[in-house]
């Protein structure tokens, strides 16, 4: 039975390997085909019942992987006969470390911005794991340099804090901006509902007015002395689901 139905996993792109290769290791091992991908289990030679469960499940196996990679990376692998040919091919053509590969991911991290929209949590951890990629082919950045980077890859709301970040003596490291730009962020989570309620109450009055300004055009339209009905018309329409306090009862 396949479980990658079962488990909300994100299909292989061109920059997710890393993390996809560990949710499909997982699958593989819950469903017993780990040693087909990996070639510990060898196919046997001769034919019979044993042979027929080896090829069962190594399609099984490379089932399982076909359903979780993305219709756009396919191509690469539809020639492939066994689950460690898949395997293999993919990790030849997403682990390559040569200059295009670091070319790749360079560019990746310095275009990538986040959107006024976007999760900051998932950008940074993005940018994080685009530099763990880099340092484990060699590519060491500055520091500095990559603070400066994920400054300026946040929206335009964390210009003030870029300014004040900006104007210190020493930078903060990447990590420890990190924690800066998610504790900025959960302040600003907190200021929307206030927002929120302040755009909700404008809109109020807004169409409060309109009720008003449509109650006094009609008034004028009228003889003088039918003004009265119909502007008492006109507000018992508009304040209908308004209850009215009844009298206290005297003792």
């Amino acid at each position: 039975m396949s479980l990658s139905g079962s488990y909300r996993i994100e299909s292989l792109k061109r920059d997710n390997y890393d993390t996809w290769k560990l949710q499909a290791q997982a699958i593989l091992t819950i469903n017993g085909l780990c040693n087909y991908v990996s070639g510990k289990t060898l196919r046997p030679t001769t034919e019979g019942s044993e042979l027929e469960k080896w090829d069962q499940e190594d399609l099984n196996a490379k089932s399982e992987l076909i359903l979780i990679i993305s219709p756009g990376e396919l191509k690469q692998i539809k020639n492939c006969k066994t689950s460690k040919d898949l395997w293999d091919t993919l990790s030849k053509n997403f682990e390559s470390k040569g200059p295009v590969r670091k070319a790749t991911l360079l560019k990746q991290l310095i275009l990538h911005k986040m959107k006024d929209s976007d999760d900051v949590r998932d950008h940074l951890n993005k940018f994080s794991d685009t530099v763990d990629k880099l340092s484990e082919m060699h590519v060491v950045i500055n520091e500095d340099l990559l603070s400066i980077m994920m400054l300026y890859s946040l929206p335009p709301f964390f210009e003030t804090f870029r300014i004040a970040i900006g104007s210190r003596d020493q930078l903060p490291s990447p990590e420890n901006l990190k924690i800066k730009n998610w504790r900025k962020a959960r302040h600003r989570v907190k200021q929307k509902p206030l927002r929120w309620k302040v755009h909700s109450l404008v809109e109020i009055i807004k169409e409060q007015d309109a009720q008003l300004r449509q109650a006094m055009t009609n008034i004028n339209r009228i003889p003088s002395k039918n003004v009265v009905s119909v502007f008492n018309t006109d507000m018992q329409q508009n304040f209908a689901d308004q209850e009215t306090p009844k009298p206290r009862k005297k003792l």
